[in-house]
């Protein structure tokens, strides 16, 4: 059988739904379009410039830059094909945070 293997699942949980909920409509709407039509189906793919792959500390995240005060960061599970949202919001402050801890 051949075709397209079946998509990414992405799970983002309701805390950053509510976070999601008070962005601008454009904003929100450039956050959809990522995840329809790149996270669901090429989630570690290059996007430049609005996606890049995290190093160091941070590696195995992805960032997706929605405007140039909100991010996306998730990580990708290969196995179970689940993209799992670790942060949504202001663009974090890297110096103050620790691995899975990212704060705006």
């Amino acid at each position: 059988m051949t075709g397209e293997p079946p998509p990414y699942e992405v799970r983002i949980d309701e805390r950053q739904w509510a976070e999601i909920a008070t962005w601008r409509s454009n904003a929100q709407e450039a956050l959809f379009e990522f995840l329809r039509d790149h996270a669901a189906r090429t989630p570690t793919a290059p996007l430049p410039p609005k996606l890049k792959r995290l190093r160091g500390l941070y590696s195995g995240l992805y960032q997706f830059r929605v405007d140039q005060e909100r991010r996306f960061i998730y990580r990708v599970d290969e196995e179970r094909r689940l993209v799992l949202a670790e942060y949504v919001g202001p663009h974090p402050d890297w110096r103050k945070s620790r691995r899975r801890r990212i704060t705006p």
